[in-house]
């Protein structure tokens, strides 16, 4: 995933499930040149419910898909993907971890044990 983007990430799943852009763009009610830019990273991946819609419109049951659209999108914003925001905001806990870890410069293997 290090040099991939939303952009070819969603074209090449949406190409997969033989959905065209003109499809995508009646689903978020937008127009094809939207979709296309977005798809050849010319725009910014799209937020909120845009982003919710656009995902929505592939119809995945593939829970790392769905995952990774997000993941992508927000690595590229660099804000929290909106898949675990709500969850991340709403319990006070994950972040005093994450705080902690932080200021204990935990690596990866770190992360692993706490999560496992």
């Amino acid at each position: 995933m290090k040099d991939e983007s939303f952009g070819s990430c969603f074209q090449n799943i949406r190409k997969s499930k033989d959905i065209t852009q003109d499809q995508v763009a009646q689903y978020v009610h937008r127009k094809k040149m939207t979709i296309s830019l977005i798809e050849n990273n010319k725009n910014e991946p799209p937020s909120g419910d845009l982003l919710k819609k656009m995902i929505e419109s592939l119809s995945l049951t593939d829970e790392k898909e769905i995952s990774k659209l997000y993941l992508l999108a927000s690595k590229k914003r660099k804000t929290l993907p909106v898949d675990i925001e709500e969850y991340f905001f709403s319990n006070d806990e994950i972040y005093n971890s994450i705080v902690r870890a932080m200021k204990q410069n935990k690596n990866n293997k770190d992360w692993e044990n706490i999560f496992k």
